[in-house]
């Protein structure tokens, strides 16, 4: 403990005079260095992508290289605004917006990009086909482009912590220790804790510097560039706005609240938390219904000569069928019979009993999270390689198109598996179509354990919308490339 003392001690030393201020003008300049890294990773990948599609015009668009007819100054105009827009949006903040927001936004940038670009464009010459032809791809190959390239920054400034904003927490241990952790191991959130001012929590749980109760904060301006206070009814009074800080996140004590979509509104002489339930709007599930139809029934046109291909090599390692259903848990606890394709040998419980009553790493491994490492039951070759890749989940695909499942929600469990969850989240998890990539899958995969999926799986559900599902669709892609907690 004294060693935390210590470290605590030398770290509001530092926030005091002169260091104090010397610190904060580093920092700053590093925030500022890394929303100019953003910035030009966004040009940079603009100037790619306007110099392909010149490039390739001839192709593309039916015509010679050159633009689009169109003068590269207006082009550098039109690009100055795009970025002008992302920069306006926060997307080169570098924190405070999750991963689904900044990609609504920068979709909503791409989408609406064209408009200032032909206000441009007719203001210094004729609009003609072909100029409108190149604006139109060039947003739309910019956006996959944009979010690529950012991506590579985030993990090149997480890499050398320049990522991020110094966060001081404040509240009682039993919040704020559990948060610490968490922002800890997600750097992606740009939540960066310095430490915490609360009452103190015994030294195996302290992740971060303990710095003095709450109150000590009022002194702590120079340490952190934000504070997050977690309310609870055991913190001290603490007037908020008089904390030095200019951002504040406050963090009720309240549980069941989605988090993506939740804003304040002022009512009477007080304030409430307003959220949108999209859950319960009719028009929302028929959009999500509609969506699912349009993508899955073209995928099962595209997929069945690759279905066909993995099914005959299925045949020939193990006789027998090379497809089966499953019976998992549905929407509204109905019975689902999922179709995959058989990665496994048809003795395939037997072996998986065998193996849980000879090997204990192999039960305890079953019971925290049923998966297994070394799986007995997988087929050689083509088993391990349609699990690893998820192409065994390509039937399902049936399953979209009849509406018993969603191409993005809760992956369906077996009685057994959902049974050891609580009935309060047992229930949550049937209010809504199981899908065939979920949060989870597409962040864990493999490798979550019950906690972890419970947690997620409720995230999503409570955080619902069009745009988290195609956030999440997207994602699938790379995540299934990198097969990366697949087994």
């Amino acid at each position: 403990m004294s060693e935390i003392s210590s470290r605590a001690s030398e770290l509001m030393g530092a926030t005091q005079g002169l260091p104090g201020l010397i610190s904060s003008m580093r920092h700053g300049l590093r925030r500022m260095a890394g929303m100019l890294l953003l910035a030009s990773a966004d040009a940079t990948a603009l100037v790619f992508v306007l110099a392909f599609v010149s490039a390739f015009s001839g192709s593309l668009l039916g015509s010679e290289p050159s633009y689009g007819g169109v003068e590269p100054g207006l082009w550098a105009m039109i690009a100055l605004t795009a970025l002008i827009a992302c920069a306006c949006l926060g997307l080169y903040e570098i924190t405070g917006r999750n991963a689904v927001e900044r990609f609504r936004l920068r979709v909503w940038c791409a989408l609406v990009q064209p408009v200032p670009g032909l206000l441009i464009l007719a203001s210094f010459r004729p609009i003609d086909v072909q100029a409108l032809q190149m604006l139109l791809l060039t947003s739309i190959l910019w956006l996959p482009l944009a979010m690529l390239a950012e991506a590579l920054v985030v993990r090149w400034l997480i890499g050398r912590s320049a990522w991020g904003l110094r966060a001081l927490l404040v509240g009682d241990a039993v919040a704020t220790l559990p948060l610490a952790k968490f922002l800890l191991a997600n750097p992606e959130i740009g939540l960066n804790p310095v430490g915490y001012c609360g009452n103190a929590g015994s030294s195996d749980e302290i992740p971060v510097s303990w710095l003095g109760p709450a109150a000590s904060a009022m002194s702590m301006g120079n340490a952190a560039d934000i504070a997050i206070v977690a309310l609870s009814s055991s913190l001290a009074p603490l007037e908020l706005s008089s904390l030095p800080f200019r951002r504040i996140l406050v963090m009720p004590e309240m549980t069941g609240l989605p988090s993506l979509w939740l804003r304040s509104c002022h009512v009477g002489r007080g304030t409430a938390l307003e959220f949108y339930n999209p859950l319960q709007a009719p028009l929302n599930l028929w959009a999500k219904r509609v969506l699912d139809i349009c993508v899955s029934v073209p995928l099962l046109v595209v997929s069945a000569p690759i279905v066909g291909f993995l099914a005959l090599a299925i045949r020939i390692v193990s006789p027998g069928p090379a497809f089966y259903t499953q019976r998992r848990v549905g929407w509204n606890g109905k019975p689902l019979d999922m179709l995959k394709l058989r990665s496994m040998h048809l003795d395939a419980e037997v072996r998986l009993k065998d193996v849980l009553v000879s090997d204990p790493v192999a039960q305890a491994e079953w019971a925290r999270c049923f998966k297994l490492s070394n799986d007995p039951r997988i087929l050689p070759v083509i088993g391990n390689f349609i699990r690893k890749t998820s192409l065994d989940e390509l039937p399902q695909l049936w399953n979209v198109a009849r509406g018993d499942m969603s191409l993005v929600g809760p992956r369906p469990f077996p009685a057994y598996h959902l049974e050891m969850f609580d009935p309060e989240f047992q229930a949550l998890r049937c209010s809504v179509r199981p899908g065939l990539t979920g949060l989870w899958q597409v962040s864990e995969r493999s490798d979550a354990d019950l906690r972890q999926q419970q947690m997620l799986d409720t995230f999503y559900i409570r955080n619902w919308s069009l745009w988290f599902d195609l956030y999440i669709a997207l994602v699938t892609i790379p995540a299934v490339l990198s097969s990366k907690g697949a087994r």
